[in-house]
């Protein structure tokens, strides 16, 4: 299943050229900036610590020693200034202190109430800066967000709903307020908040209903995320999965059975349903079904509707029927035998084309394949 995105969360501050690449789209927007004040916060840390830098590959993310633990005690005094410069009038230095502390990674966890009100900030740069920072801080971090889910500012729950998604399962405690996102008035809120879910497993399974019903979300791309994130939750969406396979609108019942072909063979309840679905009114849907059938046990009962299948008056619908059956091996040569007596001479040419296949694959010493 293809998963188009609309958006993402920021890419995360770079190095390129010595300087922080947030920085350098700053000079690049026109954006008067000081070089004293611009560079203060990052010359307190890398002087604070003697920093000596290592060659660093164009666009890649800059690492410091120390990101993933506590920051040395002698950094306590050039955090709490830095923190004070988050408040700073100059809007160059605020995104440089913020920067700074991302550096400082965990060990700067003091500054997480100042860096959350920095998401409000009216620099999308600053910004994206802030929500990176607060990411590297784990779970104390994600402590301090919820209550910027529900800012009247749809711009700042995204950015809150994105900073959580990339904490992780760290983030597993704020899962039902993620959920409750699902229904936000805004597009871009409801689908960061699909994307969310997924980083949080398996505590995020509880949203597993909230999910599903997001599939008949009228924003495609909500609805794409919200199938995403169900494939990645296994047997446990199968259920809700499958009652969206008799719903009303056909665009719903394709993205069900997608997602169900994603979970693949963990979603073999659903085979009677998806059996069902080959006799869809919508050619798409029909499709969609015999492409998740093709994903599951042989022994599955549903060979005799593909091989039904094969009859289909939609070109596509017949094709992937015949490649799912192939797919299931000896298993499908009792049903494809019998196709070749139809009276359809489509059908008896994908039964033939099958059986080749299948033959090909599992019949020592045969020669050929391939259409």
């Amino acid at each position: 299943m293809t998963t188009i995105y609309r958006n993402s969360m920021a890419k995360p501050a770079t190095v390129s050229g010595g300087r922080p690449a947030a920085l350098v789209s700053a000079y690049r927007s026109g954006r008067t900036i000081t070089p004293l004040a611009f560079w203060f916060c990052i010359g307190v840390l890398l002087s604070s610590v003697g920093f000596a830098r290592e060659p660093q590959i164009e666009g890649q993310p800059w690492t410091a020693p120390w990101q993933q633990q506590s920051a040395p005690s002698s950094l306590d005094a050039a955090i709490s200034g830095l923190t004070e410069r988050l408040r700073d009038s100059s809007p160059a230095v605020r995104e440089a202190a913020a920067y700074a502390l991302r550096v400082m990674g965990p060990g700067a966890k003091a500054a997480i109430p100042a860096l959350a009100e920095l998401l409000r900030d009216p620099d999308r740069c600053i910004r994206a800066t802030a929500a990176h920072t607060l990411a590297n801080m784990g779970p104390e971090a994600a402590a301090s967000l919820p209550q910027l889910l529900q800012d009247n500012d749809a711009s700042i729950r995204e950015l809150a709903v994105q900073t959580l998604r990339q904490i992780g399962a760290d983030a597993k405690d704020t899962v039902p307020a993620i959920a409750e996102r699902l229904r936000d008035s805004d597009a871009r809120v409801r689908e960061a908040a699909a994307f969310a879910l997924q980083n949080m497993l398996p505590q995020s399974k509880a949203a597993i209903p909230a999910l599903a019903a997001v599939l008949r979300d009228t924003d495609h791309y909500v609805r794409a995320a919200a199938a995403h994130t169900l494939g990645k939750m296994g047997p446990e969406a199968v259920p809700s999965l499958t009652q969206l396979l008799e719903d009303r609108r056909a665009h719903v019942r394709e993205l069900a059975a997608q997602v169900l072909r994603e979970i693949g063979a963990e979603a073999k309840q659903a085979i009677p349903a998806l059996a069902q679905r080959l006799r869809d009114a919508d050619p798409s849907v029909r499709q969609a079904a015999a492409l998740a059938l093709r994903e599951m046990t042989p022994e599955n009962g549903a060979i005799p509707a593909l091989a039904a299948t094969l009859r289909d008056r939609d070109y596509y619908v017949r094709a992937t029927a015949a490649h799912s059956l192939e797919a299931m091996g000896l298993a499908a040569v009792p049903s494809l035998t019998e196709v070749l007596r139809d009276n359809d001479p489509r059908a008896r040419e994908l039964a033939v084309q099958a059986l080749r296949e299948i033959a090909t694959r599992t019949v020592p010493g045969t020669v050929g394949g391939g259409r």
